[in-house]
């Protein structure tokens, strides 16, 4: 069967028929989550070994990188650069440390953090590591994990009082989800900043509130009975915030009956001088068909 690929306003879903959510496991045990850490720990250890192969072979073709404050990085062969130099530069001493890891069909989620430090080869001040990360995979045909997004954050610049920011982070993602249901275009793209991208599968990263906007009508006349975006954790940082969770929608195309969509996202939000909290990358990921 040919499937086809529509956006149900913002979060991209995969084909016109019913995407039931396959089996979810955190436990440890599991042989899928075993796999998914295994991919985790063993590009820590390659990059440990300044083994530029290995450690590219644990990327998709198409993977995605996400770094701070710099443009994503979209494919294995852009990614390679960035080892290439830290590789010449630094002996990585890195000791990584998974906090979760979660596997649904093909899919699956790690997140951790990293210590340790990278040591200059040619002398000079270590530069210490402490950072947050989350790492998203799928199994590929010949049964491989790899990974399709990796993204990071310093983890000693969280906020001190990060209640009230993380009430208005995840308020502006519930309005978000509103708006996915009203099928508002406009409003929708007005969340991103002026450099905010859309990340989906398959697809180059759509960037800038225009690009979105006209990309979310290019769809025509679907009608959202149902919209949901429901966060698992959302982590504020000064002016930045991380949050991950799960999303869901009833969606109905023209002359087909609704159907259920259903899967994962992972959102970076920043928040302007107004104080209003805007999307700086989006990244969704449809559950697979089981």
């Amino acid at each position: 069967m040919r499937h086809g690929r529509i956006l149900s306003v913002a979060v991209m879903v995969a084909s016109a028929t019913t995407l039931e959510a396959a089996s979810r496991s955190c436990d440890p045990a599991d042989a899928s989550v075993r796999a998914a850490r295994a991919v985790a720990t063993g590009i820590v250890a390659a990059d440990n070994a300044r083994d530029l192969e290995r450690v590219l072979g644990f990327y998709a073709d198409n993977a995605i990188l996400m770094p701070p404050g710099e443009e994503t990085v979209s494919g294995r062969e852009a990614i390679r650069p960035r080892y290439v130099v830290m590789f010449s530069v630094f002996d990585p001493r890195i000791e990584a440390r998974v906090d979760e890891a979660c596997a649904e069909g093909g899919m699956a989620f790690v997140r951790g953090h990293n210590g340790g430090s990278l040591v200059p080869r040619a002398g000079g001040g270590t530069r210490a590591l402490d950072d947050d990360w989350l790492m998203q995979l799928r199994r590929d045909a010949d049964g491989t994990w790899r990974i399709t997004h990796l993204m990071w954050h310093p983890a000693g610049a969280g906020d001190p009082k990060p209640g009230a920011a993380r009430a208005e982070v995840e308020g502006a993602l519930r309005e978000y989800a509103l708006l996915q249901k009203a099928a508002d275009a406009v409003r929708l793209s007005a969340f991103y900043t002026q450099d905010g991208e859309l990340i989906e599968p398959g697809m180059q990263p759509l960037t800038g509130p225009e690009a979105i906007r006209k990309f979310l009508e290019s769809f025509g006349a679907v009608r959202i009975e149902t919209s949901s975006m429901d966060p698992e954790a959302t982590e504020v940082f000064g002016d930045q915030a991380f949050q991950w969770g799960v999303y869901a929608q009833r969606v109905a195309l023209a002359g087909q009956p609704p159907a259920e969509y259903r899967g994962r996202f992972v959102a970076q939000w920043s928040r302007q001088a107004t104080g209003q909290w805007l999307i700086r990358r989006l990244l969704t990921q449809p559950s697979p068909a089981p």
